[in-house]
């Protein structure tokens, strides 16, 4: 099999026309890789821009009323307590026994029987 050499005359008449843009600006950038975002300016950080969906930016509006949201409501908290405290707290035992067991055939359904 012969190999010819292959025309270069293209590719040394682009590197003249490169060493002149070279010479004329001082610096070559057409084909620069970028940098890495930790060796960049300021500058160009603050160039970017990122367009959210609207998925997540319904995820964050629901993020930011969550964190704007109180612990725990202690309202209900003291109401309780003081149900508690007075013996008119009552637990519905058939009613706690039954969302455990609509809690356990959830997990099972969804979690392929895994637990």
């Amino acid at each position: 099999m012969k190999v010819d050499r292959p025309n270069t005359e293209h590719i040394e008449g682009a590197n003249s026309g490169l060493a002149e843009s070279v010479k004329k600006r001082g610096k070559v950038s057409p084909h620069r890789e970028p940098a890495a975002p930790d060796k960049m300016s300021s500058e160009e950080l603050g160039s970017a821009k990122v367009k959210l969906s609207d998925r997540a930016q319904d995820m964050k509006k629901i993020r930011s009323h969550v964190d704007a949201a109180p612990e725990a409501d202690e309202a209900k908290i003291a109401k309780f307590k003081s149900l508690i405290a007075n013996g008119q707290y009552k637990v519905d035992s058939k009613a706690v026994a039954d969302k455990m067991v609509d809690e356990h055939a959830y997990n099972d359904f969804f979690n392929g029987g895994e637990e």
